[in-house]
């Protein structure tokens, strides 16, 4: 009689307490991408929230988990896919927040966080202009990055 099962049971075990918690990696891309923004953007007041982005006085950034999504891509191997809005405000127009948009977008796009994660894409961004204004005052860039957990 075959032990197949029996052992696959137990292998599957073993991955699972060797993987870290989804709070864990989840965490860990988080402060992956956190890092290089207050690295490559010092003079911008870095936040992680849960819900929306805090107004500033000064120019600010928000990393915000808006959605996380889950599946295999193999009996064990479960992936995630992490969808990101980064909201950069600056409530005085003083800086030009589209162009650190492209700086970040250059940062961040197609890059692997340090092998945090398998995949990384800025899908959009949205600029928005106070009334009577001409720069971009605000902008949105939703960033989608996947990882194994």
């Amino acid at each position: 009689m075959s032990d197949y099962g029996l052992n696959a049971e137990v292998n599957n075990e073993t991955a699972a307490a060797e993987r870290k918690s989804v709070n864990e990696r989840r965490k860990e891309v988080e402060n992956a991408i956190l890092g290089i923004l207050e690295e490559n953007f010092p003079d911008i007041s870095w936040a992680k929230r849960y819900k929306g982005f805090q107004r500033e006085k000064g120019i600010s950034g928000s990393l915000v988990n808006s959605r996380t999504h889950f599946e295999y891509d193999a009996k064990t191997q479960l992936v995630a896919t992490s969808t990101y809005a980064l909201i950069i405000s600056d409530p005085d127009n003083t800086e030009t927040v589209d162009a650190i948009a492209d700086e970040a977008f250059e940062l961040l796009n197609n890059d692997d966080l340090d092998g945090k994660v398998t995949d990384g894409l800025i899908t959009d961004i949205l600029y928005g202009a106070a009334p009577n204004k001409e720069e971009a005052g605000s902008v949105l860039m939703w960033y989608e990055v996947k990882y194994y957990v």
